[in-house]
């Protein structure tokens, strides 16, 4: 039976279950964070990761607008204040297995303010970058018909099976990462200049880096979209992102569950297509009855 597939939904839930499985937010009960995507102005409890993207853009805008700075700033300290009171309320009942790593490493108690910082920061890093280049990308191959041409380089990788990581990154990761560099999200970020003086923290002296006007570069290296260096360079990018492991992954992942799915077709829309599910496998036999 033909069923309708909303790739921002799809995006949508993938990134919340993600969050509840490795931070614990949001929670099962919805007391603290719930999953959804994105309302206008939403007073409520932070929605997962819908308006994690106000937070974003104003945290990556070199130069925001006042409404992005206040919209940015409230959804920032609603996430935060979550975060606290989920922690103070519960202690380590209910932390995903990220989470724990991070208390592990930060060797703090739960309650620490730099323990709810980071889960914080990793809750508004994460689901915006990682669902705005999936999107992007997804409306990319619709629109070019890469998403069909990848899906037969994924069965031959395949025969059908469910993918492995090493077959889906073999299929998908250099067409992927080709398709990011055309729209890089973000696509330009600041930092501050650092003087004799120490880190000039000073908004006028932001330097501004367009990550989109660098990558058409041919000699850029793709690592760039994430303000890293190469894997194998000398020296480690000091501010490079530290979950583009976990990004690459996660993006692997979603189109190759999709792709293995079953029959997609195109609707128009840049966001939906229509799946014609694979047959479930046949049930293996049961085993022939033996004489005593």
């Amino acid at each position: 039976m033909r069923q309708p597939i909303d790739t921002l939904t799809l995006a949508d839930q993938v990134m919340a279950a993600l969050c509840t499985q490795w931070i614990g937010l949001p929670d099962a009960q919805g007391k603290y964070m719930v999953p959804g995507g994105r309302l206008e102005a939403n007073p409520g409890k932070p929605r997962c990761p819908g308006n994690f993207a106000t937070a974003s853009r104003y945290i990556f805008s070199p130069q925001p607008r006042q409404g992005v700075v206040d919209a940015g700033q409230q959804q920032g300290k609603a996430v935060l204040l979550a975060v606290q009171t989920w922690l103070t309320e519960n202690g380590t009942a209910g932390l995903g297995s990220l989470a724990q790593e991070i208390l592990d490493g930060l060797n703090v108690p739960v309650t620490d303010p730099v323990f709810a910082l980071n889960l914080a920061g990793v809750l508004l890093g994460f689901p915006p970058t990682v669902e705005g280049n999936f999107l992007r990308t997804m409306e990319t191959w619709i629109k070019d018909e890469t998403l069909w041409d990848r899906q037969e380089a994924l069965f031959e990788a395949t025969s059908g099976a469910l993918p492995t990581y090493a077959e889906a990154n073999a299929a998908l990761r250099a067409t992927l990462l080709a398709t990011m560099r055309k729209r890089p999200v973000p696509e330009m970020l600041w930092r501050c200049p650092v003087g004799a003086n120490g880190v000039d923290k000073e908004a006028r002296n932001h330097v501004v880096l367009g990550i989109a006007s660098a990558l058409t570069d041919p000699a850029a290296p793709d690592d760039l979209m994430f303000g890293r260096n190469k894997p194998d360079a000398t020296n480690e990018t000091v501010h490079g992102c530290p979950g583009y492991y976990m990004a690459m992954g996660v993006m692997l992942a979603m189109f190759a569950g999709l792709l293995n799915a079953g029959t997609l077709r195109p609707t128009g829309s840049p966001v939906l297509l229509i799946l014609t599910p694979k047959p479930a496998p046949a049930p293996a036999p049961a085993p022939a009855a033996t004489a005593n």
